[in-house]
């Protein structure tokens, strides 16, 4: 064989066997990797509404009744369940929490004197708050033990807004009150009313209340 045969012969060897690992080299590659598409967010829900409270949410005097009218010098005393339950030496549990936002009015009829009045407060209080102090508000009064000639119950519950409580309280000596409580998510009103009412008359006020805790569905 001449030696120019023998170059060609080497030649295509080379060929031939860098060709071969080539081609396993290209055999040997792994598939490309494919991501699965991302899911596409789940909208978030609105955020609750945190406006400022406003007059529109408190009991109107027509709610209450014929004659009402809004207290001119605000209100004054210690009118709350609070009160009540202090005075009939209830357990103090955690007290109530206190609210982001909270104000205070009164209806009246006759005289600026009379006892024919409606007192209200409505707060705000952060997520969860006013849940929990209605519950604790519960657990409070079912371990109270005022003793002998005095009293204090949740007569009626569960029967205007989210979470509602009507607490009947007697002092003794003929003396009492009542406290209605009405939960729309994180607002909150307690009222008391001086003029004497039924429980069925307290509750349907009580529906009163919560809607206007609504303010027409913009607050709640």
């Amino acid at each position: 064989m001449s030696v120019r045969a023998r170059v060609v012969l080497a030649a295509a060897a080379a060929a031939a066997v860098t060709g071969g690992i080539a081609v396993a080299q290209f055999d040997a590659a792994p598939a490309p990797t494919v991501a699965p598409p991302s899911p596409e967010p789940s909208p978030s829900p609105p955020p609750p509404a945190t406006g400022p409270i406003i007059d529109q949410q408190f009991l109107w005097p027509e709610d209450v009744g014929e004659g009402y009218r809004v207290a001119g010098g605000g209100t004054e005393g210690d009118w709350t369940f609070e009160f009540s339950a202090s005075a009939l030496r209830c357990p103090a549990g955690d007290g109530p929490p206190a609210p982001a936002e909270k104000h205070q009015r009164g209806l009246v009829r006759g005289s600026p004197q009379a006892r024919d009045a409606v007192t209200q407060y409505v707060a705000r209080f952060r997520p969860g708050d006013a849940a929990r102090y209605l519950d604790q508000i519960q657990a409070r009064v079912g371990s109270c033990k005022p003793g002998t000639g005095r009293s204090i119950t949740v007569a009626r519950y569960g029967f205007a807004g989210d979470q509602a409580l009507l607490v009947a309280v007697y002092y003794g000596g003929g003396s009492g009150t009542n406290h209605v409580f009405v939960r729309q998510g994180d607002l909150l009103t307690e009222f008391m009313v001086k003029a004497g009412r039924t429980r069925d008359a307290l509750q349907r006020l009580g529906h009163k209340a919560a809607d206007r805790l609504c303010d027409g569905g913009r607050a709640c």
